[in-house]
């Protein structure tokens, strides 16, 4: 798949799963459950596109694509806990981690 798609699907994943989250927090209804849960599905489609292009790579560069679409995979975790326990605030530590991991993978990977 041409990179620049796939750039631009990562940049519009990234755009709403921090606007869902962001709204999530303002309590502005399920809607923004939606639209989370929308991003995240968009980031872990193409944190596996990634990986199947990653085939090529040193295996340093495979293990840290993999370790990427685990932590992508805790948006759908996060998700998951939006739908379950609207109430809970729980989702909240699987956003902050993938953002954890997500920076510090992404210095690995330059």
């Amino acid at each position: 798949m041409n990179k620049k798609v796939l750039s631009i699907a990562q940049i519009t994943g990234a755009v709403l799963v921090f606007g869902g989250a962001f709204l999530k927090l303002l309590e502005y209804g399920t809607p923004t459950t939606f639209i989370f849960s929308a991003g995240a599905l968009i980031l872990i489609v193409v944190q596996f596109i990634y990986i199947l292009q990653a085939r090529k790579e040193i295996k340093r560069i495979q293990r840290l694509y993999r370790l990427m679409l685990l932590a992508t995979a805790m948006l759908g975790v996060a998700a998951y806990m939006m739908f379950a326990k609207p109430y809970s605030e729980s989702w909240v530590v699987m956003v902050l981690l993938y953002a954890v991991l997500s920076v510090f993978l992404s210095f690995r990977t330059k």
